[in-house]
């Protein structure tokens, strides 16, 4: 089993340290972006990405990697969830689960919003192609999918230093 994970990436500014101070989180600054590692836990990363998005102003992309076994991922904006992804067949097959309306729309049309709010719009397709491939097809762990989703959109490579000690 591969190491567990979760992170927040958002455009640094300066707002970031008022938005993070006293809160003990790790950062790190690549790319124009800064790269904030929390613990994993889906509770607790929505929670920080939601504050973390509304105070700063800025998208932010919350990234859990489960063991690699299952990356979940959630694009918040203004304090609101946008966008909800989750790597798990079942989750991507179920057409009336109550979050349906934010899974289908990730791999689907959202795509194209997804990277639209990063500023690479012309990557949905591949993004859409990404977001709802089977392990086994060009990668053999979520870690590889998510270094492959953060390259087309131009993010830094999201490996914190928790889970590469790991």
């Amino acid at each position: 089993m591969g190491a567990s994970y979760a992170t927040l990436t958002l455009r640094d500014n300066e707002r970031l340290e008022l938005c993070l101070s006293d809160q003990g989180f790790s950062v790190q600054r690549r790319q124009g972006f800064a790269v904030v590692e929390v613990e994993p836990g889906e509770e607790q990363i929505q929670r920080q990405a939601q504050g973390l998005s509304s105070c700063t102003g800025q998208p932010v992309i919350a990234v859990l990697n489960q063991d690699d076994e299952r990356l979940l991922l959630w694009v918040y904006v203004d304090g609101s969830q946008r966008h909800f992804y989750d790597s798990n067949p079942m989750h991507l097959a179920c057409r009336v689960c109550s979050y349906a309306e934010f899974s289908e729309g990730a791999v689907g049309r959202e795509a194209g919003e997804m990277a639209g709010l990063l500023g690479v719009p012309e990557k949905a397709k591949a993004l859409r192609s990404w977001l709802g491939r089977r392990r086994g097809l060009g990668f053999i762990s979520e870690r590889q999918r998510h270094a492959a989703i953060a390259g087309l959109l131009g993010l830094p490579e999201p490996f914190p230093t928790r889970a590469a000690a790991g």
